[in-house]
């Protein structure tokens, strides 16, 4: 299983926020890579790929009338865009590395509606069990990855600001505090890597892991009397 795949980290998720035992008070996490597209990074013909099916879904063999349907938006695409090479297709053997793919569906509500959403961006990655897989690029300028970035660096500034809090509790000798919030950091990390996971998966539900908001210490907790309330 990839160590990316939304079912495991949100099985990481529940522990971290049921049991909450492991602290890591630095824990570096890594910024999301943005890409321009493959024409800046290449110059032979860049190639952009309509996903047969859904790349989200479980796969599918396609059946004849999306294949024409997907001959007939190639061949559309191909006379707007004659610098691109378009196709479709269906294994993901066949797609080859750097290539901008797009699900079928999304490109053609775009193609005849321009007030619809830009397709989403996938890109071939290879998982840890060696196999290949799609992963949703972070485009520079498309809105909704700026939103998720936006959303992602929000999230990380609470875990650094978690961070912080904890020291100067620490420093203040409120060790009940200090260690509640190392414990925080940990959810919001792992919430991090969740709507990470979900983004490249091209699943919405980034938006809810990425807009929880900040983890705030309940005073009723247990807490020594020399202790400061509130520390």
């Amino acid at each position: 299983m990839s160590e990316r795949d939304p079912a495991e980290l949100e099985q990481e998720v529940a522990r971290l926020i049921a049991e909450n035992e492991h602290l890591r008070a630095r824990l570096r996490v890594p910024t999301p890579k943005s890409t321009t597209e493959p024409e800046e990074r290449s110059r032979s013909r860049p190639v952009r790929v309509l996903l047969l099916p859904d790349p989200t879904r479980r796969p599918v063999e396609p059946g004849p009338p999306v294949l024409d349907l997907a001959r007939t938006l190639v061949n559309i695409l191909a006379k707007r865009q004659p610098e691109v090479a378009w196709r479709a297709e269906h294994d993901l053997e066949h797609i080859p590395e750097g290539a901008s793919c797009h699900d079928l569906s999304e490109a053609l509500r775009r193609l005849f509606d321009s007030t619809q959403p830009l397709p989403k961006t996938y890109e071939i990655a290879v998982g840890d069990d060696g196999r290949r897989v799609l992963r949703r690029r972070v485009v520079a300028g498309e809105p909704e990855s700026d939103r998720y970035l936006a959303a992602w660096e929000q999230q990380l500034q609470i875990a650094n600001d978690l961070i912080a809090e904890g020291e100067a509790a620490h420093d203040a000798g409120a060790a009940h505090h200090a260690g509640w919030t190392m414990r925080a950091v940990d959810v919001v990390l792992a919430k991090i890597k969740l709507g990470q996971a979900y983004f490249e998966a091209g699943r919405n539900e980034w938006q809810a892991e990425l807009s929880t908001p900040r983890p705030e210490y309940d005073p009723r907790y247990s807490i020594q009397a020399e202790h400061p309330a509130g520390l």
